[in-house]
């Protein structure tokens, strides 16, 4: 397997767990960094040994990149994720991928059409207590799914002035910041969905 040269856009909280953990890849390797924040690109991009940005558009014009890695608030996630495929480089994205769901079907032909991966942020089914429950699955230990239950849940107010606060930015609430890894965990678990009921409803 070719190596892997890496760019991660968006150093914030889950920017940071991003590039700790590509660093631990055998066969990756970290060419830049961004964040609008200089000082934490540039503090990135010395212990890193790579190039350091404050501009997205810069870090995707480093030398070798073939894989761009999208930490960056939700409503670049599109814009970002085009550019990066116009460049050449697979890529994987934050969750939500984009703010519709035009928007992220686009984002997967363009994928599939230049032969390019294109893989959404569902961490959880990495968790080994998924990762197992699949295999149970899979092996017909468990028998036929009757009922999932999942809940997701995150103190926001401790983030009070954070964007994933900001509908215009995050592309809306919990339902869509957490409840679409339940939605994959059923896919992931039971298959696709073929009818859906919801109610939601928000609190001041």
């Amino acid at each position: 397997m070719s190596l892997l040269r890496v760019a991660v856009l968006g150093l914030g909280e889950i920017g940071s767990i991003h590039l700790s953990r590509w660093s631990e890849i055998s066969g990756a390797e970290i060419a830049s960094v961004c964040d609008i924040e200089a000082e934490i690109a540039t503090k990135a991009a010395t212990e890193c040994e790579c190039e350091g940005h404050t501009d997205w558009q810069a870090a995707l014009l480093t030398p070798g990149v073939n894989v761009v890695d999208i930490c960056l608030p939700n409503y670049l996630h599109f814009e970002v994720a085009q550019a990066a495929f116009a460049a050449g480089c697979h890529v994987l994205c934050e969750t939500p991928v984009a703010l519709t769901a035009a928007e992220t079907s686009k984002l997967e032909s363009i994928g599939f059409e230049n032969n390019l991966r294109f893989y959404p942020g569902f961490c959880h089914r990495l968790n080994p207590g998924i990762v197992f429950a699949k295999e149970l699955l899979e092996n017909d230990d468990l028998g036929m799914i009757r009922m999932i239950r999942a809940r997701f849940s995150a103190n926001t107010n401790l983030h009070k002035d954070h964007w994933v606060n900001e509908p215009d930015i995050s592309g809306g609430g919990a339902a869509r910041y957490l409840g679409q890894h339940g939605l994959d965990m059923f896919r992931y678990l039971a298959g696709e969905i073929s009818s859906c009921y919801g109610i939601s409803t928000s609190f001041s």
